[in-house]
């Protein structure tokens, strides 16, 4: 399924407010793995803020800015982004063109379809569950390998709302610790016939140890390039 495709199919989704990344090369990759970050935070006292959260390309931006072009080794700088690329892809993710090769084959979106209004505040009950309809409806639209989610917050009542969905699943199994706060949980679950992995990981943004967790992934041979 071409990217223009895969888009098309995208528009469908009533609920999906925030077009997804959807790389260059992803219809081609071996891996076809689906990012899910959690949320946009919104500055309510800043009209820019508020302004620039209304644009339906706020995320495709996000990923372009913070994940590719503008990263830099300051380790204060697109935290969050900057820990899952090298996890994810180690150190070479430090060399933009590395960067930018790799994110032409991930597909990225975030889980609650709505600005949050303070980093400090939590996704309600009524968000997950949306978040959870959107996501389902998703992953029947575009052709996904494995799906990494960051952050565990999202996982709370997943067998609730999949049940409430009619969605088939394999509970969540924790397979690796490595460490107290940072579980690698995986929960299966049967779309139009197909199983998917779901991945959970820590959040990457804070207290994440990239070097074990990039480690982690080659001895599980988590992503394979095309």
């Amino acid at each position: 399924m071409s990217k223009l495709k895969i888009e098309e199919n995208l528009k469908t989704i009533n609920d999906l407010y925030w077009n997804p990344w959807i790389g260059e090369s992803f219809s081609n990759s071996t891996d076809k793995l689906l990012i899910v970050g959690e949320s946009h935070y919104a500055d309510p006292k800043n009209n820019e803020s508020i302004e620039k959260h209304k644009n339906v390309d706020f995320t495709k931006k996000v990923v372009s800015e913070l994940a590719i072009k503008y990263l830099t080794t300051d380790k204060r700088s697109g935290t969050l982004f900057r820990n899952l690329n090298l996890a994810l892809i180690g150190q070479d993710s430090l060399k933009m063109e590395i960067r930018d090769e790799k994110w032409n084959e991930f597909a990225f979106y975030n889980f609650i379809q709505e600005p949050m209004l303070s980093i400090k505040k939590r996704p309600s009950k009524i968000q997950v569950q949306q978040g959870w309809k959107v996501f389902i409806e998703l992953l029947s639209k575009i052709e996904v390998s494995k799906v990494l989610v960051i952050g565990s917050a999202v996982s709370e009542n997943y067998n609730k709302y999949l049940k409430e969905l009619n969605i088939s699943f394999q509970p969540l199994k924790v397979m690796k610790v490595i460490s107290k706060a940072q579980l690698h949980r995986v929960l299966i679950i049967e779309i139009d016939g197909r199983e998917i992995e779901v991945h959970f990981i820590k959040h990457t943004s804070s207290f994440f140890s990239w070097k074990k967790w990039n480690q982690y992934f080659q001895e599980i041979n988590f992503f394979k390039s095309k």
